[in-house]
Order: C-alpha cells, then sequence, then structure tokens
C-alpha cells in the first residue's frame, strides 16, 4: 500500500478515543504554546501593519483573528494567525525535520474549527492527525529539504494544515488522500 494512502486512512479514521492520554495532553499544550506566542507578538510592528492590512482588503467577518477583537475572512485569519504564530521565533519545532507544524496546523485547526463550530475533542484530534502528517513529512525529507533551501514548516506544514482541516471536514479516506494529495501540488 502506498504511504500517503495508509497516512490518509489513518488520518480519516482517527478518532479522540483512539489517542492516548499523553498525546492529547502534548497537544493542549502545543495549543498554549501556539496561543502564547500569537499573543507575544502582537506589539511587533509588522504583525500590526499584517493585521492592518488584512483588514484593508477583505469584507467577510467570519474567523476570528487571535488576539484582537476582529474578525475577518477564512483563508485571512488563517494567514494572520500563522504569521503571528512565527513572528517571535518562539514555536514548536521538530528536531530531525526542521519543521515548525503549529503555524500551519494550528490556525487551519482553530478557524476551520470555528466555521464548522466543532467542539474540544474534535479539533484536539485534528491537531493531532495534521502535526502527525507534517512531521512525518518533514522527518522523510531531513536533512536534505532545508539543505536544498527549503523550510519545513512552509512545505511539509502544508500537508500537516489540509490534513487538519480535512479532519474537522469530516472528510472519509478518498477525501483525505485528495487532499494531502493536492497539498502536495501546491
Amino acid at each position: 500500500m502506498e504511504y500517503t494512502k495508509m497516512l490518509s486512512d489513518f488520518c480519516a479514521k482517527l478518532t479522540y478515543n483512539d489517542i492516548p492520554e499523553q498525546v492529547i495532553h502534548k497537544a493542549k499544550l502545543c495549543l498554549l504554546d501556539y496561543i502564547a506566542n500569537v499573543y507575544g507578538s502582537l506589539e511587533i510592528e509588522a504583525v500590526k501593519h499584517t493585521i492592518d492590512f488584512i483588514m484593508s482588503i477583505t469584507g467577510k467577518n467570519t474567523s476570528t483573528i487571535l488576539g484582537v477583537k476582529k474578525k475577518t475572512d477564512l483563508l485571512s485569519a488563517a494567514f494572520v494567525n500563522g504569521t503571528t504564530a512565527e513572528a517571535i521565533e518562539a514555536q514548536d519545532g521538530l528536531r530531525f525535520g526542521g519543521n515548525h507544524p503549529v503555524c500551519a496546523v494550528m490556525p487551519a485547526a482553530l478557524t476551520v474549527g470555528e466555521k464548522y463550530k466543532k467542539d474540544g475533542k474534535s479539533i484536539l484530534t485534528a491537531i493531532i492527525a495534521g502535526y502527525e502528517v507534517a512531521n512525518r513529512a518533514a522527518a522523510s525529507v531531513h536533512p536534505f529539504h532545508t539543505l536544498s533551501g527549503f523550510l519545513p514548516t512552509g512545505t511539509c506544514g502544508t500537508f500537516g494544515a489540509a490534513t487538519t482541516a480535512g479532519k474537522l471536514m469530516q472528510l472519509d479516506e478518498k477525501g483525505m488522500l485528495n487532499a494531502i494529495g493536492n497539498a502536495g501540488d501546491v
């Protein structure tokens, strides 16, 4: 069986009850760390300018920009929430992959979770699935990916964001395979 199919099947079928308690606890810590990074970045001028720019070009008020009392469209909110997560360079990381999955996975989890009105267990399950895919992708190409000039957060994180969103959208195995496959084509 192809690796991508095995991974997409696993993620599509993953339930909260399948996940060990220590993994759930770690996911909660990663979420708290993400929120702390976002709030820690809000006074940086570049972040303020990013938020102001996004607010000037978008009109929909459906998705939350963390840390400020503003909403915008889903993609713009995910962009800002990912940008602020990395602004102070204190995000999580995968040592043997050079990846910072929080910057892609958490914005997808919170914006898509908000859109589909998902509960905490669903969001945590999606976060865990997203981290699994992003980190496996990063580990599989490390260190050559980084040495070739690529940043795994942007490339491998895309797989994690697609998986996270797909999980929250309740994609089946084929839908998840397509989501991950399309992320690889970006």
